[in-house]
């Protein structure tokens, strides 16, 4: 009997559920995989939205860089200018208000060099959301940004409200031949391409401004 039995112990097949080996059992297994899909989900969607503000980054970089250059020839053009007129306007006339905040979404400057006049409008189009430009009323007129959403864009400041004050500034109610002409753009979205930005992040809006002092020759 005893010589049977270590014959059928010597020919048992491995695998056979032989002491000292194991396996998964169904339950364990299914846990497994369940962990496994659960960090790949986290990986990819990590990776995603890695990518994603990788990208928004960089386009709204390139919409500070685009708008510096802007916000750089409108500088030297306003302290170099004759005169200058803010208010209501569109490529072919600027309207600067009499009476009340000296406002708009239009800003007109006379250049004068020797015996030549230029005049240069720079206005928000509420149509399409774009800042144009436009050099004596010549059509059609140049776009400089896309997706400005506030359409009073210029405004004429008093420099005393700058000076030592918590207060925000005021736009000028009356016009006067020395002050400040504050540009502000709010860019609703990010670079030239159709890149949507969800409203409730911190990208939503790129909000650019420079304030630059002026001195008209005429008013």
């Amino acid at each position: 009997m005893i010589a049977d039995r270590d014959q059928r112990q010597a020919t048992r097949m491995p695998g056979d559920g032989c002491l000292g080996q194991g396996a998964f059992t169904y339950v364990e297994l299914l846990v497994a995989l369940s962990i496994f899909m659960l960090l790949s989900i986290g990986l990819v969607s990590s990776n995603v939205f890695g990518v994603r503000m990788q990208e928004i980054v960089v386009q709204r970089n390139d919409a500070d860089s685009l708008a510096r250059q802007v916000i750089g020839e409108l500088d030297a053009n306003i302290r170099a200018a004759w005169s200058v007129r803010v208010g209501p306007g569109d490529w072919s006339v600027v309207t600067q208000p009499t009476n009340g905040p000296i406002t708009g979404n239009a800003l007109e400057l006379e250049l004068v060099n020797g015996t030549s006049t230029q005049r240069l409008r720079y206005y928000v189009d509420a149509l399409d959301q774009q800042l144009k430009r436009s050099i004596d009323a010549a059509w059609p007129p140049e776009v400089l940004l896309e997706w400005v959403a506030n359409a009073e864009a210029f405004s004429k400041i008093s420099p005393l409200m700058l000076v030592g004050s918590m207060v925000p500034a005021q736009a000028m109610t009356n016009d006067a031949s020395e002050g400040l002409v504050q540009a502000r753009f709010e860019l609703t979205r990010v670079g030239r391409k159709s890149l949507y930005v969800d409203p409730h992040t911190s990208f939503a809006t790129n909000v650019i401004r420079c304030v630059v002092p002026y001195r008209s020759q005429t008013l």
